[in-house]
Formats: C-alpha cells, structure tokens, sequence
C-alpha cells in the first residue's frame, strides 16, 4: 500500500506485473526492454517480498543480462518459488538496491519520469493523480485532486509548474465549458513547461502534440 501510494501521488506512471500470467505474457527481444503482453517497461521495481516464482527470475536475468534496469527496493527475496534459494540475492547484487523509502525510490525513477508537478516552493503536491496516455500522434493528460480540502467553504488557490518529457505543443480542453484552446508554454531542452493557477476542486485535462 506504501509503494502504490508513493508512485500514484509521484505522479509515475506504472503496472503491476501478475507473476502467475507473465510465463503467457513475457516474450524475450534482445533489447532493454521488458516486453509483456503488448507493453514494453524500461524498468521493473521489485519490492521487498519474501519469495519470487522461477519463471519470473528467468525473466528477470535476461532483461538484466541485455542492459535492463531491475530496482530491489528493500531486502531481496530469500527463496525462489517458496523455497530457499540464493538466486534472487544473486540477481539483486548486479542490479541496483535502494532503501524501500519513499525519497530513494522517485530518486532512482527519476531518469524515466514523464511528469512532474511542484509548487512555487518546489515541493510536489500530495493531492494530485494523473494518467497519461497515447492517442495517436499526440498524448493526453489529466490531472485531478484527490482529497476533499480541509476548508470546503473557503478553498485555498494553488499554483503549479508542469513539466513534460519531450518538446509539446499544449491545448487545454475545459471540461466545464467545452472550450478548448491553445495554452502558452516554454520548451527547452527536451522538457516542457506550463503553470496552472487552480483551486483545490479544479482538475485539468490537456492534449499534447509533438512540437520543435
């Protein structure tokens, strides 16, 4: 619940990976990627857990062997299919460890962040969500609350900076009104910026295109 809540409101985007399916799902291809089902993860986080099944450690070491980025947060497992084994230790030790902390985790996920979101003071909300998905040549994102605000009769107004991977032109569709309309945005070097002055109840939905 710790980990699910850290990446939500981190606003990384991410899935879960049932073990039991991924025998069905997992397809090796030689680059660094995984590849599952239709999806292809530049990393995998295993959480502190007790045991993995073998068919994902065999999934696993081959995307490690061809330059994958596999993160064991926490201690690593102990057994493989629920007996004691050395073998995910032995994993664990040629890709990278970090403390199961929330501040060492969305520091190593750092490098693959699509989205972040902060205040004037540069801190990240703890009330935002967010998904974003391809549509085409083009992204959409929607952000929203989360938490009813403390002071329902008198909400507070917020301020953010948005900042997106890549160069994107923005268009704001109001969801309230139905106008949709060009938002004004800075690109440089390879990430995108835009503010959104907002209340507590306000959520936000863009369309990005690809943009020099």
């Amino acid at each position: 619940a710790e980990l699910t809540e850290w990446l939500l409101f981190g606003l990384v985007d991410f899935d879960f990976i049932c073990e039991s399916l991924l025998p069905s799902q997992y397809r090796e291809s030689g680059d660094e990627k995984l590849h599952v089902g239709e999806m292809a993860y530049d990393v995998v986080l295993v959480p502190g857990c007790d045991t993995l099944r073998s068919t994902t450690l065999d999934a696993l070491e081959q995307f490690a062997d061809h330059g994958g980025r596999v993160i064991f947060a926490g201690e690593p497992p102990c057994a493989a299919d629920a007996l004691l084994s050395g073998r995910p230790c032995a994993l664990a030790e040629r890709c990278e460890q970090i403390p199961f902390e929330h501040k060492a985790l969305l520091n190593a996920l750092e490098p693959v962040r699509e989205l972040d979101i902060r205040t004037p003071q540069g801190t990240r909300s703890d009330n935002l969500l967010s998904q974003m998905r391809d549509d085409g040549e083009g992204r959409w994102l929607f952000v929203c609350h989360c938490f009813p605000p403390s002071t329902p009769d008198d909400p507070p107004q917020e301020h953010y900076t948005i900042s997106l991977r890549e160069s994107w032109s923005v268009t704001w569709y109001d969801t309230l009104t139905g106008r949709i309309l060009p938002l004004e945005s800075c690109r440089c070097h390879g990430v995108t910026q835009l503010e959104w002055h907002c209340d507590c109840h306000d959520s936000l939905l863009l369309r990005l295109e690809k943009a020099d």
